[in-house]
């Protein structure tokens, strides 16, 4: 949700920095950063314009916090996250640099802050004050993460330190252009993502967003380890595009299969030792659904093998096919999901089938399009970018 700009930052910069071109690169850092640095002020500000207009305990069908509460509590983790779009463009830098590895810094870093927070005085808050003592010290640790991550990044890479010396206005329009097309992919990802809780809410009540959420967290253990073989794979396809060297993502693309086959074992392993990690988690107060598991790890079986496939294309910055599947996704997956879990009576397990559904059309269409890409093969739609 950064507009796509970071994205298309990325892929820019990528190019520079595999053609050494460091003024180019830097002129590509800067003007991404002040860009969107206009961007989210403006939305801040309109942000916080809308919020006394909006009904917080309807939006998510509760009346257990306190209504001021809950609209204070939700601004501050907006905001927060608003700003934190433009803090966030050091993922895309490191992303660029190929130093993926070190994404994880900032976000273990918000982590650890966190939970010590939590630790030394969340049992003398009073229940009433709980969740806005939440809000506050999430968006604390989401910014010092980034903060601390973003000092590191620039510390050790000065010659891409952003400057509005180095702000080329001429470079914001092939930023937005790309950007702009990776700002529909990011918007079909919220989509997907974001609304399956309120779906949940409204059909069942906010208390079974619990066993979902839940059985969301566990199978991430997988996806995160799916992220951390495959988000290397986008800048470095960019970098041996921009020299013409197919071969080395073919090779890597092989190896990266191979890998897909031991990471279902890891899904089916984590199916079935589902209970006893739920347990040793969370206790066994939180009822999972039996089938909610089986979905769940199909879902992330099938994120992984289409993001084998589209690292690469977004790499090659070729999004055309995906952006079509991206807008299919926006507009079938609410009635997927309304369809599945109320008329087909499947419940949690129909909000997971509904994104299973799009994940499938992607993972027919994402391989076609890498093969014959990189085959030089692709032709009409398959080589539109």
């Amino acid at each position: 949700m950064d507009i796509g700009i970071g994205n298309g930052m990325r892929n820019k910069l990528s190019e520079a920095l595999a053609l050494g071109d460091f003024d180019a690169a830097r002129e590509y850092v800067s003007t991404a950063y002040i860009a969107l640095g206009a961007i989210v002020i403006t939305i801040a500000i309109l942000t916080v314009s809308l919020f006394g207009f909006l009904n917080f305990p309807a939006i998510f069908n509760t009346t257990v916090i306190d209504a001021y509460q809950l609209k204070i509590g939700v601004l501050i983790v907006v905001l927060s996250i608003i700003f934190n779009f433009l803090l966030s463009l050091t993922n895309a830098v490191l992303n660029a640099l190929q130093k993926n590895s070190f994404i994880s810094l900032g976000l273990i870093i918000g982590n650890f802050l966190m939970l010590l927070v939590f630790l030394l005085f969340s049992n003398t808050i009073a229940p009433e004050s709980r969740f806005l003592f939440i809000a506050k010290w999430y968006s604390f640790s989401l910014m010092a993460g980034s903060i601390l991550l973003s000092y590191f990044t620039f510390r050790y890479n000065p010659r891409l330190i952003p400057s509005i010396r180095f702000f080329d206005k001429n470079k914001i329009r092939s930023i937005a252009n790309l950007g702009g097309r990776f700002f529909i992919l990011e918007i079909s990802v919220v989509v997907v993502l974001t609304t399956d809780s309120l779906i949940i809410s409204q059909l069942y009540g906010a208390a079974e967003v619990t066993p979902y959420y839940v059985t969301q967290k566990i199978f991430q253990v997988a996806t995160i380890l799916a992220s951390i073989l495959v988000q290397p794979l986008w800048s470095a396809s960019t970098e041996a595009f921009s020299k013409g060297d197919s071969d080395w993502i073919k090779n890597k693309l092989k190896f990266l299969l191979k890998v897909f086959v031991v990471y279902v074992v890891l899904v089916l392993g984590i199916i079935l030792f589902f209970q006893p990690i739920k347990n040793i988690w969370v206790g066994e107060a939180v009822v999972v659904p039996e089938s909610l598991k089986w979905f769940m790890g199909l879902y992330v079986v099938l994120w992984f093998w289409n993001n084998i496939f589209n690292k690469v294309l977004n790499g090659l910055s070729v999004l055309y096919t995906q952006i079509l599947v991206a807008i299919v996704g926006i507009v079938i997956n609410i009635p997927l999901c309304f369809l599945f879990a109320k008329t087909f009576n499947m419940g949690l397990s129909g909000i997971v089938m509904g994104a299973i559904v799009i994940l499938v059309i992607a993972a027919c269409i994402y391989p076609i399009q890498s093969y014959l890409l990189l085959e030089n093969k692709a032709k009409g739609i398959w080589a539109k970018k």
